[in-house]
């Protein structure tokens, strides 16, 4: 079984960024709301870039009109809620050593006037 490390992982990255930035990227908490089409690009992103660590909130699920912009969508995630643990989040937890938290927030709904 393969290992993972941080350092040989993002290893590459240095000359874009020092070691010590690489090692305070790995520090910090990013906030995504929504794993839209947006919002799972840039979970993606931001793990490839050596973020440690995630707060993810998402009350919408899967569904097949949206599912060709959700990354990590597969036809067996239709119907689930987009922050369930999917094959999309184990890849991003086994890619870069990050850990998620996720919350199911309450719908946002409009005022009454």
């Amino acid at each position: 079984m393969n290992r993972f490390d941080y350092n040989e992982a993002f290893a590459r990255t240095l000359g874009w960024v020092t070691e010590a930035e690489q090692s305070q990227l790995r520090q910090r908490r990013v906030a995504i709301a929504g794993l839209g089409g947006v919002g799972g690009v840039h979970l993606l992103t931001l793990t490839r870039l050596g973020i440690g660590k995630f707060n993810i909130a998402d009350n919408d699920r899967f569904e097949l009109v949206n599912f060709n912009r959700q990354a990590g969508a597969t036809v067996d995630s239709i119907g689930r809620p987009n922050v369930s643990p999917t094959r999309r989040n184990t890849l991003i937890e086994s890619m870069s050593g990050s850990t998620i938290q996720y919350s199911h927030p309450p719908p946002v709904r409009k005022a009454a006037a």
